[in-house]
């Protein structure tokens, strides 16, 4: 697989059924007045070919083929480092998607444990193993005789080989996973120790196997580990020989990626470009503003009906990322701006800085987008509304509004965010909640 050249594509653009035919992607697209696009970001591996879906604006054409796979390896990481944090709803154990949930859970009990060895106590009737007097009286036959009372039959404990199928079934997943897929996805447990056992030439058996074993375990990291072997498998039977790490809510690990690096990095705007520092100087916050100001209010006496009507006029609005000064004089405002164009007037972000300016008209009000890309970051003006010539007879207009595009390298931003990782996976959880 490392010779393997990968198919490239980019979140956004349109569907080539021919060129992307075996990747099983139907679930992934999204069609708009007559047009199918592509809708996702992540690594999809059918058999010897590899399908990588790159972000919006994301230039991956100068890009060597070993560049590609590290940017791919950066990509696949991050979604499963948040994967488990958003709201969507978990993917059936028949689709193709990678069951990071059910690998994390395997590797994270090895990691503490190491690979499974308790072995369990099961009782027979063979004489074989050590006599169990206690269940021996109670449940067995008892035969007097005259030199005493015998118990037929001598129930007996034995240590069953269950506990070895454990063993296997997490080496198997292990070793068998790295094997496979550790040249594209990077985040895999370097393990490599196949069991011999033939049920793993059949995973349906292995799936049978372990729900009849299940119930003789009580722990709930014994209990969690079964299921978590018995998900694996049963993905591993129905996915066509198709691995899939993907994601349709980038906007979102966009949002909690930038938010995590203007908070470790900004350390303010100069000339319109914004400044990085290993000392930051400002903190973000996601703000929540009440638009009610804005609503007519009735100059008649406030009834139950005109009170319960002006509360439905107004609405919150949410700042991706906002900033403001002790002293009230600076703000500043970025909104993550996930999208293919970037070119038509961004109204939300026009209403934004005309908002703002009513609340506090003395501040500065840095206003800006910011998208990913690839390479050195830039900026560009958006919309520059601060000197408008020959709008009145006597001078030109002004109010004030500008803004801005910031475009942030993809993968410096990736980086960072796996370097601080902890702090990413609290933003996601926070954000997916208002989603």
């Amino acid at each position: 697989m490392s010779k393997t050249i990968p198919i490239c594509i980019n979140d956004g653009e349109v569907f080539d059924s021919e060129k992307l035919n075996d990747f099983q992607i139907n679930n992934l697209l999204r069609s708009t007045n007559g047009t199918t696009t592509i809708n996702f970001v992540g690594v999809i591996v059918s058999r010897n070919n590899i399908l990588l879906s790159f972000p919006k604006h994301f230039d991956h054409e100068k890009l060597s083929l070993e560049e590609k796979k590290e940017y791919a390896k950066s990509i696949a990481s991050l979604l499963v480092k948040g994967s488990s944090t958003t709201n969507s709803k978990k993917k059936s154990t028949k689709s193709n998607e990678f069951p990071m949930d059910c690998y994390l859970s395997i590797v994270d009990y090895y990691k503490k444990y190491g690979i499974y060895n308790k072995k369990i106590r099961v009782d027979n009737k063979t004489n074989q193993g050590r006599p169990n007097w206690k269940k021996t009286i109670r449940k067995s036959q008892k035969i007097i005789q005259d030199n005493g009372i015998v118990f037929l039959p001598v129930i007996s404990v034995k240590n069953k080989n269950s506990s070895v199928f454990l063993s296997d079934c997490m080496q198997f997943i292990l070793s068998h996973t790295y094997e496979q897929y550790s040249d594209i996805l990077n985040f895999l447990l370097p393990y490599k120790n196949f069991p011999s056992d033939n049920i793993f030439k059949n995973f349906k058996a292995c799936v049978r196997k372990l729900k009849l074993i299940k119930n003789r375990y009580f722990k709930d990291t014994e209990k969690e580990l079964i299921q978590a072997m018995i998900s694996y498998f049963e993905w591993i039977s129905t996915r066509d020989g198709i691995l899939a790490v993907t994601t349709t809510d980038f906007p979102l690990y966009w949002e909690s990626m930038v938010h995590i690096f203007l908070n470790k990095t900004f350390s303010g705007i100069e000339n319109n470009k914004i400044q990085f520092s290993k000392e930051p100087t400002h903190r973000f916050d996601k703000q929540s503003e009440n638009t009610d100001r804005f609503v007519k209010k009735s100059e008649n006496t406030e009834t139950e009906e005109n009170k319960e009507h002006s509360q439905t006029q107004g609405f919150k609005i949410e700042f991706d990322h906002f900033f403001i000064s002790d002293s009230k004089d600076e703000i500043v405002l970025f909104d993550s701006k996930y999208m293919k164009s970037i070119s038509e007037l961004n109204y939300k972000q026009a209403f934004y800085y005309y908002f703002l300016k009513e609340k506090y008209p003395q501040a500065i009000i840095h206003n800006g987008l910011i998208a990913p890309t690839h390479g050195a970051p830039y900026d560009r003006v958006h919309i520059d509304r601060t000197w408008i010539e020959g709008v009145t007879v006597e001078k030109g207009y002004s109010d004030g509004l500008k803004i801005m595009v910031h475009y942030l390298d993809l993968k410096t931003v990736i980086d960072f965010t796996l370097s601080n990782i902890v702090g990413f996976k609290k933003e996601m959880r926070e954000r997916s909640k208002s989603k």
